[in-house]
């Protein structure tokens, strides 16, 4: 008899042993190793091993940047039930991280033995996201800086060439390191022309690059036109030149932005100036035929505006992008 109920006295202490430990209502879960994805991005791993004395509800991850992460700090849900799970998370460079996996049933949540890992530093990511404002000489790049690497950026911008990919070593414009979407004009382009841009960012490590987008710059605006003498002059236009000027102080000193020799001999002439900045111009036509470098007496003369050649009143016609302005003038002899 007492042979019996030390048996069952050992019994009842497996079975209450059981129901402590070995049976635990709470789910078995573990916290796997982390795989690498890139600089950015880890995979986390867990497997539910056991899902206790109910249904797995939720499963997933917590983490931080602070031991013991638990469910009331950052976490994740994966689905339910048991097996092995994953979750895509996207990291900070240069950043101790604490993992666990977790488990929940209707008695409560488990966790997994906490892991660590530390992520590295790593050259900038940027991003090319659009292009607007394309004209025929300059475009608006916009981009975003999402990430310096864990490293200080040194520079930051647009690059471009006509041939594609696009680097450092080409032409280029910095904006310095702005964190975050950012627009960067491009200039000094030329009309009716293919180009090739991406951002780019560089830090100590290198130089990340954003996707590279195509465009092109709209037709130049013109400026073309014709010079004739006026009734009962003579003279010959052939060695005329036609010069372009900002302000009406630029023609009184003689500082035109563009000059161009006619085409043409005679009475009449043609003149062109090709791809202009869109702008407020004045323009005038001289033959210098005493070679005086002024104008002077034996001189052919024209302007664009009203006045005479003893007096003359230039005025000012607008260019517009993707326009061609005509104009025609008449001459005079000093």
């Amino acid at each position: 008899m007492k042979n019996f109920y030390l048996s069952a006295f050992f019994i009842l202490t497996i079975l209450s042993s059981c129901e402590k430990g070995l049976f635990s209502p709470l789910p078995k879960v573990q916290t796997l190793p982390v795989t690498i994805i890139d600089a950015t991005h880890v995979t986390l791993n867990g497997e539910v091993t056991d899902e206790g004395k109910s249904a797995v509800i939720m499963r997933g991850f917590c983490w931080g940047m602070t031991t013991n992460p638990t469910v009331n700090d950052v976490f994740s849900q994966n689905e339910f039930g048991p097996g092995e799970f994953t979750e895509t998370l996207r990291v900070i460079p240069k950043t101790i991280y604490f993992v666990k996996a977790y488990a929940t049933n209707s008695k409560g949540t488990s966790y997994g033995d906490e892991i660590t890992f530390k992520t590295e530093a790593h050259i900038p990511i940027i991003t090319t996201d659009s292009i607007t404002q394309v004209t025929a000489f300059s475009a608006v790049i916009n981009g975003t800086l999402v990430n310096d690497g864990g490293v200080a950026i040194m520079e930051s911008g647009v690059c471009w060439n006509t041939f594609g990919n696009p680097t450092i070593n080409d032409d280029k414009t910095s904006i310095g390191s702005i964190m975050g979407p950012f627009s960067c004009t491009i200039t000094d382009l030329f009309s009716d022309t293919d180009y090739f841009v991406r951002t780019f960012a560089t830090n100590s490590l290198g130089t990340g690059y954003g996707a590279q987008l195509a465009i092109k710059t709209l037709e130049g605006p013109m400026i073309e036109g014709s010079a004739t003498l006026a009734a009962g002059t003579t003279g010959d236009l052939s060695d005329a030149v036609v010069g372009l000027y900002q302000s009406i102080d630029d023609w009184n000193k003689y500082r035109p932005i563009f000059v161009t020799n006619v085409i043409g001999s005679g009475s009449q002439v043609h003149f062109l100036f090709d791809s202009i900045n869109p702008g407020n111009y004045y323009l005038d036509i001289w033959a210098d035929i005493d070679k005086s470098d002024d104008w002077s007496l034996g001189d052919i003369v024209g302007w664009y505006g009203t006045g005479t050649k003893n007096n003359p009143h230039l005025q000012a016609f607008i260019v517009s992008n993707g326009k061609t302005v005509s104009l025609n003038i008449t001459c005079f002899k000093l």
